[in-house]
């Protein structure tokens, strides 16, 4: 680093911590628990089974610092330059828990806890709301809660809920709320269910060096093929942290698949009748937040486009327009990233495609 990281925007902008995790003592104790009584999937046994148990400096100080909301928490980010901190409970959330009603007990305790931390630092914290998706219809009303009452800017959900995803029916009042509030869903990845898992364990390959990519790009593609913009066309969606960014490459892969061979998607995915490119048009760019001056700069900062495949860090100049310390990845700028030899090869297979 060339400079200085010093908070207050000497750089001409603040910066943002756009995905900030937090966690609540007895969360941690629900995962050690299920890791002790062999509850837990295997991914969750292999995550939380280190990070919960460890006696290793570096678990021992992630664990530290997830459950302070206070003074630590603010000093680190003076000391590393961030301004604002976008806060949520740390994955897996409460999505593991098989008792629904502790939960949900567990998550709205969580949820007034972020309240008031960012009620206490209201220039330094923004809130999202989690919930429980294995009911739909509490998460549903908890979302309004969050935007209505806590003040909060967004809906974190730990991608898949004990192995099922969102675009099942079920979870449909999650996405009414969501489209009721205007609030932006941040799909935040989290270990594979044990259907998917396989051998990635042994490989050392089932976290974030690998496996949260696939898990969860699979299932923002889930919500595309299966329709969910057409429903709710004016959703919007955040998709974050390792390599989400393969999801625009997989739409155009869909779109090629489309073109050559229109029966090759199932009878039930929404995809068949038209490119899935066409699905999501309108939402393949990222935007400026709003830099109304009437918003605090904390409101902003959580105002995203849809999807959008952000980096780590945001950051926002002194006028108030969102400006990231590195570009974002969007359906848009995918292709525009692809160098100028993928670029021709892809021109060759187009050309080499059968028309029928």
């Amino acid at each position: 680093m060339s400079h200085d990281l010093n908070t207050g925007g000497d750089r001409g902008y603040l910066r943002i911590a756009t995905e900030e995790a937090f966690a609540t003592r007895e969360q941690i104790d629900a995962f050690l628990r299920m890791v002790g009584d062999g509850t837990a999937d295997k991914g969750m046994t292999s995550l939380w089974g280190f990070y919960a148990r460890s006696p290793s400096p570096r678990a021992t100080e992630i664990i530290e610092r997830l459950l302070d909301l206070g003074e630590r928490r603010i000093a680190d980010m003076d000391a590393t330059g961030i301004d604002v901190a976008i806060l949520s409970l740390t994955s897996p959330g409460v999505q593991p828990l098989f008792d629904v009603d502790e939960a949900k007990a567990m998550v709205t305790r969580a949820n007034n806890s972020l309240a008031d931390a960012c009620a206490k630092y209201p220039t330094r914290y923004v809130g999202m709301t989690s919930i429980a998706p294995q009911d739909p219809e509490w998460s549903a009303a908890e979302i309004r809660r969050g935007a209505d009452e806590l003040g909060f800017r967004g809906v974190m959900v730990n991608s898949h809920t004990q192995g099922h995803y969102l675009d099942e029916p079920q979870f449909d009042p999650i996405f009414r709320a969501l489209a009721d509030t205007g609030q932006p869903l941040y799909i935040h990845p989290q270990t594979l269910p044990d259907d998917m898992i396989g051998g990635l364990i042994d490989a050392g390959l089932d976290g974030a060096i690998f496996g949260f990519a696939v898990e969860t790009a699979m299932h923002l593609l889930r919500l595309m093929t299966t329709g969910i913009f057409d429903r709710y066309p004016d959703l919007k969606m955040v998709g974050a942290e390792v390599d989400c960014g393969w999801a625009p490459f997989w739409v155009q892969t869909l779109d090629h698949h489309w073109d050559i061979q229109k029966s090759w998607l199932g009878p039930g995915t929404a995809c068949r009748s038209r490119r899935c490119s066409a699905r999501t048009k309108r939402r393949r760019r990222t935007s400026p937040t709003s830099s109304s001056p009437d918003r605090s700069p904390t409101s902003r900062s959580i105002r995203t486009a849809r999807p959008t495949w952000p980096t780590r860090m945001a950051a926002r100049n002194r006028n108030g327009c969102a400006r990231r310390s590195s570009p974002a990845i969007s359906f848009r700028s995918s292709k525009s990233r692809l160098s100028s030899v993928e670029r021709s090869r892809a021109s060759r297979m187009r050309r080499r495609a059968p028309t029928s």
